[in-house]
């Protein structure tokens, strides 16, 4: 977790047109009936400093700033390599 956070603060792809992302969270009805889970990890102080103030600076929580950088880690970085139909942001369905 912490290399693909450490990534995404380097690289910055919110800075290049991807949009935040924001999670539901497992105590709304929306986020229960979805199945979200909280989902919790621990990562060295310093990155933990860094995604605050990145967060802070972007107007966004904490919690938006890492499930997007998740979102972008395994839809950009290492996306499935199974030939799975994954939706576009468009709606469009491609094959990957």
């Amino acid at each position: 977790m912490a290399d693909i956070l450490g990534h995404f603060l380097h690289l910055r792809p919110d800075q290049h047109g991807l949009s935040w992302r924001k999670p539901q969270s497992n105590r709304s009805e929306a986020g229960s009936l979805g199945g979200w889970a909280q989902f919790n990890s621990l990562v060295p102080e310093e990155l933990a400093g860094k995604l605050a103030g990145a967060a802070m600076a972007a107007g966004i929580s904490r919690a938006s700033l890492v499930y997007t950088a998740v979102y972008w880690f395994a839809r950009y970085m290492r996306p499935p390599t199974d030939s799975m139909v994954i939706q576009d942001d468009k709606g469009v369905s491609r094959h990957d």
